[in-house]
């Protein structure tokens, strides 16, 4: 086997391919319901076969306590919900229920747990479909990501009158789609966050390091990396899971004092093993108080609606010690990756990468 550089060595991939959203906005923005006729959908592309148990989203501000009725539906010729409602369950979001996290429970033909689920092969279009039960005077929010354009299959779309002219809203909605085995698979623009947290963070606090700790099914090499949050006076690393860095930088030019999106790149590359947990790394240098954001997920099992599945972590740790992991918890972190394994086998053969835990696979093809 042997690493294929992509143009010369320079051509540089991200992985992972965090949701294009997240790149532009570290917080989400609210969509209102506030009338009988609305309505707000997901369209997507079911990413694996099997059958759609629940659908978890996240409120925003809940004025008045009202019963959501939340169907699966197929595509129109447009992308958009057809109307009728295959599957479907009435959920109670209280007034208490503000920037919650919530599961509708079994979305079934009878909108009861012994109802039969929606069962989708890979590649099917489908809808979920949010509107009020019986509207109450008052409105409640559902939350998504806000962004400036879109990116993807998947669409958060709205209605202001019942669900015969839709509209697309640019961002990425907050949603997961869970299956009847308990796992989560990946849906292109959605961004399944139970909350954001922009958290402070200076050469003197504790803790003062954070790390994306990750895996990939298979080898490659490195020649820097991406981090939501560096500045000028932020280092960023790339370690092994544990002992010394094998590359460290500070964003160039020096100028970059805000704390935003940033690429460093390395000397030289870096290559990295398959199935090897390794961690992006961010610190301060400097008393000067940076921002790091932290995305945090209801379950570690909802880890598997990213491109990586379930294959990365958060993990803290201060002056220098030992890692702290969260399965539960994440920083925006990405290598950029120049050369991919081939796959190509020493006597002519070929090697198959195991899947990630979330059903996607990646086959690098010989160059």
């Amino acid at each position: 086997m042997a690493i294929e550089a992509l143009n010369g060595g320079r051509g540089l991939i991200t992985i992972p391919n965090w949701p294009f959203a997240m790149w532009l906005s570290s917080s989400f923005t609210l969509s209102s319901m506030s009338a009988a006729a609305h309505r707000k959908a997901l369209s997507f592309v079911a990413p694996k076969a099997g059958d759609i148990a629940k659908v978890h989203f996240r409120t925003g501000t809940v004025t008045t306590g009202d019963d959501l009725h939340i169907s699966l539906q197929d595509q129109d010729s447009d992308g958009n919900p057809d109307g009728t409602e295959d599957q479907y369950r009435v959920l109670t979001v209280g007034d208490g229920d503000d920037n919650a996290w919530l599961s509708t429970g079994i979305i079934s033909s009878d909108g009861t747990d012994g109802g039969t689920k929606r069962t989708v092969a890979a590649g099917d279009r489908l809808s979920v479909v949010f509107r009020f039960n019986s509207y109450v005077a008052g409105s409640l929010w559902l939350q998504y990501i806000a962004s400036a354009s879109y990116n993807g299959l998947s669409a958060f779309l709205g209605s202001t009158n019942s669900g015969s002219t839709w509209a697309q809203a640019l961002g990425a909605m907050a949603i997961a789609i869970e299956y009847a085995d308990g796992t989560f698979a990946y849906i292109d623009n959605t961004v399944p966050f139970s909350s954001i947290s922009n958290t402070s963070v200076g050469s003197g606090s504790t803790p003062d390091e954070y790390s994306l700790r990750l895996r990939l099914p298979f080898p490659v090499r490195v020649m820097g990396l991406m981090v939501r949050g560096a500045s000028a006076d932020t280092e960023i690393g790339l370690y092994p899971d544990s002992g010394a860095a094998l590359a460290t930088g500070v964003p160039q030019p020096a100028n970059t004092s805000g704390s935003i999106i940033r690429k460093i790149l390395f000397s030289s590359a870096v290559d990295l093993l398959a199935n090897t947990y390794y961690r992006i790394s961010w610190k301060p240098t400097t008393a000067t108080v940076r921002t790091i954001t932290v995305y945090s997920m209801a379950s570690a099992g909802i880890r598997g609606a990213f491109s990586l599945g379930t294959n990365f972590a958060l993990g803290t740790r201060a002056d220098g010690g030992s890692w702290t992991d969260d399965e539960t918890q994440m920083i925006m972190a990405s290598l950029l990756v120049s050369g991919i394994d081939d796959g190509a086998g020493g006597g002519g053969g070929s090697c198959s990468y195991g899947a990630l835990s979330n059903g996607t696979r990646v086959v690098p093809v010989a160059q």
